[in-house]
């Protein structure tokens, strides 16, 4: 038998027997329903309406009597709302139960698939911006044709990688090169692959370098799996540098921005 108890603390509303649920009604017709598994509907699909919280301070969520997840819309800011978490957790955003966006404690937020930007809400390839990425690569210096020289001396560098675009920023000390140095020059260990679009280009600022025709600055250009360097003389056509212009503790300074398919 289903009873309704009071005492001087608690009202108790009790759906006895298998099956039952406690239901609310208004003017006979049904706006919400707790199961036996405590399970709440309001506005289901046979119902209409929303369902209204009224707090001073804010909504909380809980898991076996412990607070994780609460809303807050303070008297201060009325039109403002907060989603906040008491404890070192994240917030995950699962449309169709699949995770797309997650929020983490530190303030970083993840994005699996992109953020568009500056074309609305409709998922515009070209407008979304589905990569970053920062950090340092080694470049090596190697002949883009016949045998590798040997190398002495330090070479570093650092990339930011935006989208498809990637910029170099790399250098080397003290660079002396021997044995084979006859083949065209390239700077290898590109931390992505690339396109090889024969448009990508940037400097570099040398000192010590030898280079065959150095009345015109050296141009640093892609190459399919590296970065060469072509040269010209004034009113002359343009022609790569060789290793060997790197043979006697030679140092520079490069930046370099190509196009990925990576």
């Amino acid at each position: 038998m289903s009873t309704i108890k009071s005492s001087s603390e608690h009202l108790t509303l009790n759906a006895d027997g298998s099956g039952n649920d406690i239901k609310f009604q208004s003017n006979g017709v049904e706006k919400a329903s707790i199961d036996q598994d405590g399970l709440v509907t309001c506005a289901g699909s046979t119902m209409s309406g929303a369902l209204t919280v009224n707090s001073g301070a804010n909504l909380a969520f809980k898991v076996n009597g412990t607070t994780y997840t609460q809303l807050w819309q303070t008297l201060q800011s009325p039109n403002d709302l907060t989603l906040k978490t008491t404890a070192d957790k994240y917030i995950s955003f699962q449309p169709n139960s699949v995770e797309k966006v997650r929020i983490h404690s530190s303030g970083v937020t993840s994005f699996n698939n992109g953020i568009e930007l500056g074309s609305g809400l409709d998922a515009t390839a070209a407008n979304t911006l589905d990569d970053y990425e920062e950090g340092t690569w080694t470049p090596t210096i190697l002949a883009s044709l016949g045998t590798n020289p040997t190398v002495s001396g330090t070479l570093s560098g650092t990339y930011t990688k935006i989208g498809n675009r990637v910029t170099l920023s790399f250098q080397g000390d003290s660079i002396s090169v021997s044995g084979t140095t006859n083949g065209n020059l390239k700077f290898g260990g590109l931390p992505f692959s690339n396109s090889d679009d024969g448009k990508s280009c940037g400097t570099w600022t040398t000192y010590l370098v030898d280079f065959v025709r150095p009345n015109m600055a050296g141009v640093l250009t892609n190459l399919s799996d590296g970065i060469g360097c072509l040269s010209t003389a004034d009113d002359a056509s343009w022609g790569w540098e060789l290793v060997n212009i790197m043979d006697g503790g030679t140092s520079f300074r490069a930046s370099y921005s190509y196009l990925t398919t990576s």
